[in-house]
Formats: structure tokens, sequence, C-alpha cells
């Protein structure tokens, strides 16, 4: 008889900033000032983005290559740091600002470009749009000696999961609490952790290492 182990991490770091509501206010304080229809994040679509954002993360490239977005308006961005993973905040409003920055090039009475891309700029304001989503995605390399040190498998990246955690990373953020009762994450083995900073959002690296070592 054969015993198959299934092994299944979900982790989230969670934290009062929200790149979810940070994007989405963005988008709707620009959309009031152009007379559109406020957004709405859409769970449905946040698995869509973070499925597409893990697919160019893995293959170190930005492109509208994707599947699964097929059918799908999108705005992507990169970001990166030579000291490691970028601060969420300066990722967000890099990404926002460039796309909205577009507006200097689009003519309002033609509707087309004067010259310079305009399609990330028209993207944000388009009257026809209802939802958006952001995500953020990183290739980070783990050291798996420690499993390997008590003698079991080593874990792999599942995109499906990435996606559940972060739904309940957000849901608990915005209720600043950590709680293990989100439906999404429900027959999922779940760790979670909290991390605090008095001048911001706390050093992702550092909350990493207070979570897991903890």
């Amino acid at each position: 008889m054969k015993t198959i182990l299934v092994l299944s991490c979900l982790i989230a770091v969670c934290t009062a900033y929200s790149v979810q509501e940070d994007m989405l206010e963005r988008h709707n304080k620009d959309r009031r000032r152009h007379k559109v229809g406020a957004l709405v994040t859409s769970s449905k679509l946040v698995g869509i983005a973070q499925t597409c954002a893990n697919r160019n993360a893995k293959r170190n490239k930005n492109a509208h290559d994707c599947p699964a977005s097929k059918g799908y308006g999108e705005n992507l961005s990169w970001s990166y740091d030579s000291k490691g993973v970028p601060d969420e905040k300066a990722a967000v409003k890099t990404a926002y600002t460039g796309w909205y920055n577009e507006s200097k090039d689009y003519n309002y009475k033609t509707g087309k470009s004067t010259g310079g891309a305009t399609g990330h700029f028209t993207q944000v304001v388009w009257k026809g749009s209802k939802e958006t989503i952001v995500v953020l995605c990183c290739l980070t390399v783990v050291c798996m000696a420690c499993l390997r040190r008590h003698q079991v498998d080593d874990l792999v990246t599942n995109d499906d999961l990435v996606t559940i955690a972060q739904i309940c990373a957000d849901r608990n953020g915005r209720r600043n609490r950590i709680a293990h009762d989100c439906p999404e994450s429900q027959g999922y083995g779940e760790n979670l952790g909290r991390s605090r900073s008095s001048d911001g959002s706390p050093d992702e690296e550092t909350a990493v290492k207070k979570a897991y070592n903890g």
C-alpha cells in the first residue's frame, strides 16, 4: 500500500496597508475628476491577475500574453529594488502615476493620442469599466534547509493558494485583526503572522523572518 502525503502551505503577512485599497482609491479619485463611475474590487479578477502575475514573474518578463486574462483590459507595471523586494506603497505609486501620466498625450476632442502611449490612461478612466484589481508578485528564493533537516519533501508554490492567501490577508487587514475565519481558506492549513511598524508598513524581510521564526 502506498501512502501519499500532501502538504498545503498557506502563509500571508497581513499589515494595515492594503495594496488593493490604495490602487482602488487612486483609480476612483481620478475617475471622479473625469466624471465616470467608481470601480469596485473583483475577487474573480484578483485570481486571474495573480495567476498572470505569477506567470510573468516565473518568466522574468512583463507580457500581455496570459491565456487567463483573455478578454480583459490589463495594465501591467514592473517594479524592482536592488536591495530586495520593492516597497509596496512605492510600487503602487510608481505604477499608477506612470499609467495616469499618459493623459498628457491624450486628445479629448479626437479621442486619440497626440503621439505618445495612452492605452494605460484610457484603461484607468474608461467609462465602461466596473471592476479593478491589483496584485503584486515577486520572485523569492526560499531556503529549503529546514524542511530537509526534518527529512520531509520540499514545498512548491501554488498559484491558487497564493491568491487565496492574499484575499484572506487583505480581509484581515481591512478588519485590523488576525483571524482564521476567511471563507476562501476553508480546508487548508493556515499559519498567520502579524508585524507592525510605528513609521508605516513593516519591512517585508523582517516581517517574514519574525513570522517564520515564531
